[in-house]
């Protein structure tokens, strides 16, 4: 994932697509491995709550953390829950469990759908486990301001997303790009934010559609017993699709 500046993302490798946020772990050949026989000190955890005007979800995924000389140099432990271990998540009075997803490549997922949540709402996810709670804080940021982009635009131009990060703090703001012939990505500065610009990459006659997710990412606090990890909330306006003209 490419990061530009102290406030954008941009690339194909972070989606926010009906509230997902996946983190894949690279290595060679990482084997599944029981939650339960791992310390937290040795996990890493990638934790997110994501909301768009359609639903809202949380994540789950947990790591073995890699410390030097304790793995394989270049792999890692996906671990899948086991014995008591739970994931929960936690809105105002609400909570929910999070589920396997039945994911058979990659790390296992957890998931579960929530109430639509707004913004400021605060968020936790858990992990209960031999009578303690690891808990996981963070809060919902405001929806992006796209200030511009494009319904069609010239295969030999590429075109450009124009999005706002005034008031943004520490705040994100990610922009996925998804498509075919995508060209490549890059990005500027402008008087009111930021501008993704979206190369082509196809000699065809057809027309070609890009789909453009824009989220707005705010990191929040993970529980200081596990090694390392995130929770982000995440708050995606409605995807573009835009067409290039042959």
């Amino acid at each position: 994932m490419k990061r530009f500046g102290p406030s954008l993302r941009h690339g194909q490798g972070f989606s926010a697509v009906a509230g997902w946020a996946l983190f894949v772990a690279a290595g060679c050949g990482p084997a599944r491995a029981p939650s339960s026989g791992i310390d937290a000190g040795d996990m890493s955890v990638a934790f997110s709550v994501s909301t768009t005007s359609d639903e809202s979800v949380a994540v789950g995924q947990l790591f073995r953390f890699e410390r030097e000389g304790a793995l394989e140099s270049g792999t890692t432990d996906w671990l899948y829950l086991s014995g008591e271990d739970k994931l929960t998540t936690r809105v105002a009075d609400s909570s929910s469990a999070l589920e396997d997803t039945g994911e058979t490549e990659g790390p296992p997922v957890y998931l579960t759908r929530l109430p639509r949540l707004t913004p400021g709402d605060e968020a936790s996810i858990e992990l209960a486990r031999d009578g303690a709670t690891l808990v996981s804080r963070v809060s919902i940021p405001p929806a992006p301001v796209i200030v511009s982009a494009p319904s069609t635009f010239a295969r030999s131009a590429g075109f450009d997303i124009e999005v706002e990060s005034t008031d943004l703090g520490d705040d994100e703001i990610a922009v996925d790009v998804r498509g075919p012939c995508i060209g490549g990505t890059s990005a500027s500065t402008a008087p009111s934010g930021f501008v993704v610009h979206v190369g082509f990459d196809d000699d065809s006659d057809e027309a070609c559609d890009m789909t453009v997710i824009v989220s707005r990412v705010r990191t929040g606090a993970v529980d200081g017993a596990f090694a390392e990890g995130d929770i982000e909330g995440i708050t995606s306006a409605d995807a573009l699709v835009i067409r290039s003209l042959p």
